[in-house]
């Protein structure tokens, strides 16, 4: 849990600024429990059903959102980078319930048939208000153990975590066969550079991963 490792990442708590550690991103090859997760044939056939193909896994990580963590504001998953899967659908699974209290995530049904995000260079900005076209969003009530699935395009956001418990989710993101097939390690290595550039700006050694 170091800020100069490229698989972590941090929040700060709402009312002291502390920083807190957020998430582990990737992790099925930190823990066989995750990974197991993120191959299990029943997730997966709810995911080729969706998309009436075989999937990849693309991405994955684990966030912890302890208590006071700031949420996120609204945003799409998708990158505008060159060839990135317009596929990408993510399985959030509950590790902890989740809540208007400890920050649940949000989502804009609809306002994902608006598409992408080119203009933006890659980067993951906060969407603007009228891009969500006074959508009323849709909170996901999850206990321990469900599953929620959306795809790349699909506004979500989440608040503070206002208790004094984490709210602990997984996060699994695959693409189709037809849209690129197996691109988990050309995206991490894409990822890492942006994050080292990103991470160069706010520490001060040299970012590493581990």
């Amino acid at each position: 849990k170091d800020p100069a490792n490229l698989r972590v990442r941090w929040k700060y708590h709402c009312e002291t600024g502390e920083p807190l550690f957020d998430c582990f991103d990737p992790v099925i090859d930190l823990s066989p429990g995750a990974r197991a997760l993120a191959n299990d044939p029943r997730l997966r056939a709810v995911l080729e059903d969706l998309h009436g193909d075989r999937v990849h896994l693309f991405k994955d990580s684990v966030t912890y959102k302890l208590g006071g963590a700031f949420g996120e504001p609204p945003h799409w998953n998708f990158f505008a980078w060159s060839g990135f899967p317009r596929s990408f659908t993510t399985a959030v699974i509950a590790i902890d319930g989740a809540s208007a209290e400890n920050g649940c995530i949000e989502v804009f049904p609809g306002a994902h048939a608006q598409g992408g995000l080119a203009e933006h260079g890659g980067i993951l900005d906060a969407l603007p208000d009228e891009v969500l076209g006074g959508v009323a969003p849709v909170a996901l009530d999850l206990a321990p153990g469900d599953v929620a699935f959306f795809g790349a395009f699909m506004p979500h956001r989440s608040d503070t975590n206002r208790t004094d418990s984490s709210r602990r989710h997984l996060f699994f993101s695959y693409n189709a066969d037809r849209d690129g097939g197996e691109q988990r390690a050309p995206y991490y290595e894409a990822f890492d550079r942006f994050r080292r550039a990103a991470y160069g700006m706010q520490v001060r050694r040299e970012p590493y991963f581990r």
